[in-house]
């Protein structure tokens, strides 16, 4: 799989790694807020209430705050270790006790993580009360503001998940303004969220998430022209991760030579570059062009980005491409399981259905193709030609 996603940044997502958005699944909006249980303990183990781990800090999120030296912990980081161990042991009703005497010994703090309870368990009503309180103590929240916009977001409520990006592009003029872009853009109105990152780049010309988020919206259009456009705009920014946009937009314009200079050329400037990797080996197996090389590169990707579910798709795309198809299998079933379990967009897992069904068939398994290809189409994914393998081992 090789599309790059559509994802909302959280404020400060970018700050240490500059490329944009790698080969991860395209993140429904609850993905922003929290990755299930993890972020949520994290919150209780004392880390400050203002702090948002960047999504790649997110599996080992426990292992920082076990080097911490409680020398003269307060009452109410007692009871944030407390709950994080609850959370950590499925604990949930105990965990919820807990938070509650946290509000009554940390009221501002408390009302806040207490909230973050709350989402996660998905009693966004309560939640909004928490929030509420939070920003009744501290009008200038910056997080409360956030969690709140996510939370009238999941419970359908997009007025007031706009009136609360707002406020808080008014007090965090940066990442409060990409949090608003973010928003306009998961609700659908596109041209508001543009005219948000572009208020970005007027302020900050090298502010490279902003024309990140503006190609990724025109993808979402399918305007790819001005999505190339707009990846070209990131020239002497950020040379590799524009080559790679434009290698994105490229494909997506049906000018798959074109697409691989591109990531040929993105990888002369930084050989690291994981998605340019993931990316090239994707497109050298769609048209059967040196599969060996397809193979190397998707091995490098992984080794550098670790098991993305869009890395482990491509992967058993070029299993399937030299005819693996056990192989190809194996990786589909787990690139399923992690970008369902991460809850990703469809359209991201619809593609991994489609290329299931491929496996399937070729291993003799028709109805179970016909499932998965089902499945893709209901997902939203659409094909006019199925890949054929170079190969037919199993």
């Amino acid at each position: 799989m090789a599309d790059p996603s559509m994802e909302l940044p959280r404020p400060a997502d970018f700050d240490d790694d500059q490329r944009g958005p790698g080969r991860r699944p395209r993140l429904s909006i609850e993905r922003i807020l929290v990755l299930g249980l993890v972020l949520l303990g994290a919150a209780f183990l004392g880390v400050s209430a203002e702090m948002w781990p960047k999504e790649n800090q997110m599996r080992n999120i426990f292992a920082p705050f076990q080097k911490v030296n409680w020398q003269q912990p307060t009452e109410a980081d007692e009871i944030r270790q407390q709950i994080a161990e609850n959370i950590q042991q499925g604990d949930m009703e105990q965990a919820k006790l807990l938070a509650d005497k946290l509000v009554e010994v940390d009221p501002k703090g408390g009302h806040l993580d207490r909230g973050r309870l709350h989402y996660v368990l998905k009693d966004f009503p309560k939640a909004v009360e928490d929030f509420t309180k939070t920003l009744e103590l501290d009008p200038k929240s910056s997080p409360a503001l956030q969690l709140r916009s996510l939370t009238y977001l999941r419970m359908e409520n997009k007025e007031k998940a706009i009136e609360d990006a707002n406020k808080l592009a008014e007090i965090e003029p940066r990442d409060g303004r990409l949090f608003e872009g973010s928003i306009y853009a998961e609700v659908g109105e596109l041209d508001k969220a543009i005219e948000s990152f572009n208020k970005l780049i007027e302020a900050d010309k090298k502010f490279i998430p902003a024309y990140v988020q503006i190609y990724q919206i025109h993808v979402k259009k399918k305007d790819f022209n001005k999505a190339l456009e707009e990846a070209k705009r990131l020239s002497d920014l950020a040379p590799s991760q524009s080559l790679v946009l434009q290698g994105d937009a490229l494909s997506k314009l049906g000018k798959v030579d074109e697409a691989l200079a591109a990531y040929d050329d993105a990888l002369g400037h930084d050989p690291t570059n994981a998605t340019a990797l993931n990316n090239r080996a994707y497109y050298l197996a769609q048209i059967k062009k040196d599969l060996d090389r397809a193979a190397k590169d998707i091995e490098g990707a992984i080794d550098l980005a670790g098991e993305e579910p869009a890395y482990i798709d491509t992967r058993g795309f070029v299993a399937y491409m030299r005819g693996n198809f056990k192989d190809a299998l194996s990786d589909f079933n787990k690139a399923l399981e992690g970008a369902e379990g991460e809850g990703a967009d469809p359209e991201f897992y619809a593609e991994i259905y489609f290329h299931r069904g491929l496996v399937y068939r070729k291993l003799g398994e028709p109805e179970l193709s016909q499932q998965d290809f089902d499945k893709a189409k209901e997902l939203g994914f659409q094909w006019t030609e199925e890949p054929e393998p170079a190969g037919g081992s199993l």
